[in-house]
């Protein structure tokens, strides 16, 4: 896009590494550093490269591809990041840096030097030590370890976790972190595993199913040993889902299949027709995620025979949550026939003008429609502001 500018931070450029690793080189014939972050050409133009970033009215960079090999190409834009976020800087300063003033330059000093020093990260895990969970170092480390993601980081939160059972604050936060790992290792699958129905740390393994439930639905979008790993992962959670022998078991499982998306909903209708209305409602939220291209038509179908208005309502967040395809629209057509609170209302308005951008046409018809049937003034204000959202493809969110 000519004329576009794009800021780009110190975390983007460690979050763009797993995209660079497949590029062989490039060399650059002239460079432009942009100051406010001390970037090198090499780290700052192949963001460009690739889009991340755009400068307007510059001719930045002629491109020569080079053949090598990957390895080869990580280990460079490994050192392009030691020299343009880095530079110096030792343990011990970023350390210093995060105690003096826990801001988000200190955290990203830090991610920059879990990316980079993955052989020393045990040193990192010595100063965890007797850190309570509400100190800001510590928050800061499990969540750059979390960023970062890779096996030695997540070594280290399992170490953590193992070291910090009898702190449940800090244990806990480890746990629901490990849940958001984007490359899930077996090791921290291993660790949440062993902890889920424990009777030793009972809340500790509620935390730890839900966030398996997070992590399965991961590895279900990864290369075809990590599916495997997540069909695992589901038919153990149906297992207990089977063998629960409450009903509170049964929600935590529910909960559980809901965060990895159910392959079949078959294998919850014992539950999506249950007498229990709350045992019902889970089930139904549960779907939120459910690949099966049909779940849109089947909870709006619930939604119309449902008896139950909390029922109704996780039908309805169900539904929200859901990516928007055309099966999506038209079953919110359907529900936008019934009568909806109002804070569904405003709920499903954003939900809308969120997906404006790749649905103009049809959010903005359903907004028109949500528009004429009117509200109090604050919804009619707000459907109108999204109404022109929607009509320009734009969003505010």
């Amino acid at each position: 896009q000519p004329g576009a500018r794009r800021q780009v931070d110190g975390e983007s450029i460690i979050m763009m590494r797993p995209m660079l690793e497949g590029i062989n080189s490039i060399e650059f014939k002239s460079t432009e550093t942009l100051p406010a972050l001390k970037l090198s050409s090499h780290n700052g133009l192949k963001l460009r490269y690739f889009r991340q970033i755009k400068l307007e009215d510059k001719d930045l960079v002629v491109l020569e591809k080079h053949i090598r090999s990957p390895r080869s190409s990580q280990i460079a834009v490994r050192d392009s990041m030691q020299a343009s976020v880095l530079g110096s800087r030792t343990l011990d300063d970023v350390w210093t840096n995060l105690t003096n003033n826990a801001d988000q330059q200190s955290y990203l000093l830090l991610k920059a030097w879990i990316q980079l020093h993955p052989r020393d990260l045990p040193r990192l895990f010595d100063r965890l030590k007797g850190l309570g969970a509400d100190d800001a170092k510590l928050r800061a480390v499990i969540k750059a370890l979390t960023a970062v993601g890779s096996d030695e980081a997540q070594h280290v939160m399992v170490q953590l976790l193992e070291s910090s059972k009898h702190d449940p604050a800090t244990a806990q936060r480890v746990v629901s972190s490990l849940g958001f790992v984007q490359h899930p290792s077996r090791e921290a699958e291993g660790a949440l595993v062993g902890l889920v129905r424990s009777r030793e740390y009972p809340e500790l393994g509620r935390r730890a199913e839900l966030a398996l439930g997070i992590m399965g639905g991961k590895l279900k979008n990864m290369d075809q040993s990590d599916k495997a790993r997540s069909a695992v992962l589901e038919k153990n959670a149906l297992d207990r889902l089977a063998a629960s022998k409450d009903s509170h078991q049964a929600v935590i499982s529910l909960g559980m299949l809901g965060n990895l998306g159910p392959t079949d909903r078959r294998n919850l209708v014992t539950y999506l027709q249950s007498e229990d209305p709350e045992l019902r409602a889970q089930a139904y939220f549960a779907l939120r995620s459910s690949p099966q291209r049909d779940t849109p038509q089947f909870l709006a179908d619930a939604y119309f025979s449902d008896p139950s208005m909390n029922v109704k309502k996780q039908i309805f967040q169900a539904l929200i949550l859901r990516i928007p395809d055309e099966t999506w629209y038209l079953a919110v057509d359907r529900i936008l026939t019934n009568t909806i609170d109002e804070e569904d209302q405003f709920l499903l308005a954003q939900t809308l003008v969120k997906n404006s951008r790749n649905y103009r046409e049809k959010s903005h018809r359903l907004l028109g429609r949500k528009l004429q049937k009117g509200g109090s003034d604050r919804l009619k204000s707000t459907l109108a502001q999204y109404h022109d959202l929607a009509e320009k493809g734009t969003s505010v969110f």
